[in-house]
């Protein structure tokens, strides 16, 4: 039966993306992130931003990103240089940048939290007060600090063992002389033998 032609067509609402398509959406924005003015003026960032999206589903080190993504030679240590976290303290900054002019209103944004270097894509419409929340914390340069913290509280925690060992003991010894001091009879006074005893005599 033939529609009239004032009828209107009535469109079923477009079903959920698939996996596929969400993986190329997202692929999508980073490659409009790293095409954006802000990261054409910044080549070391750019490179950098591509290599944590291509590794983010690795666990990568700092010397990794170091040398891999930073041109740094194979004898650089992270415990001593902290370029690879300056940049990514910058990278972040600049996201930020990007996602408040730019790309205020991408359906993704891109976040790499304090103290990592991972970085990690969420939804763009997620609250603002929580984008406050994970862009305010404090920063934490990636793991060396975090080891730092942790031997300065195994030390604390030996510490504190070791004094309340030595407390135990200490207490212990008294409580063991306070014991015998009330449980032992107490000495007898030696008796003079009849040498002393004639001795003693003659002289009072």
């Amino acid at each position: 039966m033939p529609m009239p032609s004032d009828a209107v067509e009535i469109m079923e609402p477009p079903g959920p993306l698939r996996a596929d398509e969400i993986a190329e959406a997202m692929d999508a924005h980073v490659q409009h992130v790293v095409q954006s003015s802000l990261f054409l003026r910044a080549e070391t960032l750019r490179k950098l931003l591509i290599y944590l999206w291509d590794h983010r589903t690795e666990e990568i080190s700092e010397y990794a990103v170091a040398t891999e993504a930073l041109g740094r030679r194979a004898d650089f240590d992270p415990k001593t240089d902290a370029s690879a976290r300056v940049q990514i303290s910058r990278l972040r900054r600049k996201l930020k940048d990007f996602y408040e002019t730019e790309g205020i209103g991408d359906a993704f944004r891109l976040h790499i939290p304090m103290g990592t270097h991972v970085l990690m894509i969420v939804e763009g419409s997620i609250p603002s007060t929580s984008l406050m929340l994970l862009e305010g914390e404090p920063e934490l340069p990636f793991t060396r600090l975090n080891e730092t913290r942790f031997l300065r509280q195994k030390r604390l925690v030996v510490g504190l063992a070791v004094m309340c060992t030595l407390l135990l003991i200490v207490v212990s010894l008294l409580a063991w002389n306070l014991y015998k001091a009330r449980t032992l009879p107490p000495r007898s006074v030696a008796m003079p033998t009849s040498f002393w005893t004639a001795f003693v005599g003659v002289n009072n």
